[in-house]
């Protein structure tokens, strides 16, 4: 009996030692911090002899590991002017480029290759591999990765930048911040996947990689919610996730490498588990020679099981202004639906006269009470009807919101959220 003591207490302290070595280490964001080295600024620019137009964002290249990399993931923000303006085509805007900055003195041009406006992605070239920068790996999120640490990399600063601002994009430049990883949703209407997060990322961030503790990339920073006067919301920090990358990557042929989603070492995994296996082994032969002791009278009682959760009585549903010209307005929202606009004549939220980017009669919002869902339609208004991810919907297409999601008519600054209660 001494010796199978003594066996078990050597092998609880192996199991013991085992598990620490299978523990992942503590997140540090050394390997986020080594992500720097794939990522590149990104500057449009296009002027005539009257004006100018520039847009600043982060972008970061994805091929095989040991390979010299060609291609930049970024978001399709960050280069749409060069689109609309003709980018790559004979009809151009004049005096215009599109380049990947290595640091301020050295760059190069940057061609398009694919991009998918309604998911906010757009896949770029270089003419020639380059040995400036090493690819990034890519990770599928999944749920295991909720309440995970998560690191934002870029070139943070003002969005439209003009091309004076420019001072140094070196890799040691980039920025790493920290945060948690809040939920994985998919966005009404267009079924594209996010993940929130309050990991900080604004202006020339965005295209830039959001990684995991290994540095392993799970998707690319897009938009930060923000209230009426502009200031963002904390923790509503959005990333396209990489299960929306992939597939466009792969029709286009382009090479990339995947991180396996289990950051346990694996030898040290069998190593616990072996020893565990000849523990119980041991338990088992040890209580096989004891008497069995005599069993309790009475049967043991069984727990009780947790009730199962019932919702209460839903609350009435109401649209919330957050733009300070309405100063905290609530609005009940019926199932026939309610207007959005400037004209008072028809409009049940009103906006002033002059108010950014909003139309007279912009969208509709009504409430579904079988599905407990808002619908927001747009009324082919000028400026558009967007979700907080900066989704434009599609006019006269419904598009169902839960309580408590938010989203702007035409500018920012008309931020409206719906409400139950």
């Amino acid at each position: 009996m001494k010796t199978c003591k003594r066996l078990l207490s050597l092998l609880a302290a192996a199991l013991f030692a085992a598990c620490c070595l299978a523990l992942p280490a503590r997140a540090d964001g050394s390997a986020a911090a080594d992500v720097r080295n794939s990522v590149v600024m990104i500057l449009f620019y296009a002027e005539d002899d009257t004006s100018y137009v520039a847009n600043q964002g982060t972008g970061f290249f994805v091929g095989s590991e040991g390979e010299n990399p060609q291609y930049i993931v970024t978001n399709y923000h960050v280069i749409e002017n060069y689109v609309k303006l003709g980018g790559g085509t004979k009809d151009a805007y004049p005096n215009m480029f599109l380049y990947a900055f290595y640091d301020s003195n050295e760059y190069e041009e940057l061609y398009i290759v694919d991009h998918d406006e309604s998911k906010d992605i757009a896949i770029l070239r270089l003419n020639e591999p380059t040995n400036k920068r090493v690819p990034v790996t890519l990770r599928e999120p999944t749920d295991d990765l909720i309440g995970q640490t998560a690191y934002a990399v870029g070139y943070p600063g003002v969005a439209d930048a003009a091309i004076e601002t420019l001072s140094s994009y070196n890799v040691e430049d980039a920025t790493v911040t920290t945060g948690n990883i809040s939920r994985l949703l998919s966005e009404q209407g267009t079924g594209c996947r996010f993940i929130q997060t309050d990991t900080e990322f604004s202006g020339g961030s965005s295209g830039g990689p959001l990684t995991d503790e290994n540095g392993a990339v799970i998707g690319v920073t897009t938009a930060s919610a923000v209230e009426a006067d502009g200031a963002k919301v904390a923790g509503f920090g959005y990333a396209v996730s990489t299960a929306e990358i992939l597939p466009l990557l792969d029709q286009n042929n382009v090479a990339y490498d995947m991180a396996s989603g289990s950051s346990l070492p694996i030898v040290p995994l069998i190593v616990a588990a072996g020893v565990f296996a000849v523990v119980i082994i041991c338990v088992i032969a040890a209580s096989g020679s004891r008497k069995k002791k005599k069993a309790a009278v009475g049967a043991e009682p069984q727990p009780t099981p947790a009730p199962a959760f019932e919702p209460g009585p839903a609350g009435s549903p109401a649209l919330r202004s957050l733009n300070m010209q309405h100063n905290g307005l609530r609005i009940t929202v019926t199932t026939q639906g309610i207007l959005i606009g400037r004209d008072p004549g028809a409009c049940q939220l009103v906006y002033q006269q002059g108010t950014p980017g909003v139309s007279g009669r912009h969208c509709m919002v009504a409430y579904d009470a079988a599905s407990g869902d808002f619908i927001v339609t747009d009324l082919n208004s000028s400026y558009g009807t967007y979700l907080m991810s900066g989704q434009r919907l599609t006019p006269n297409t419904p598009c169902h919101l839960r309580a408590g999601d938010s989203f702007y008519v035409g500018d920012r600054g008309n931020v409206l959220r719906t409400e139950l209660g």
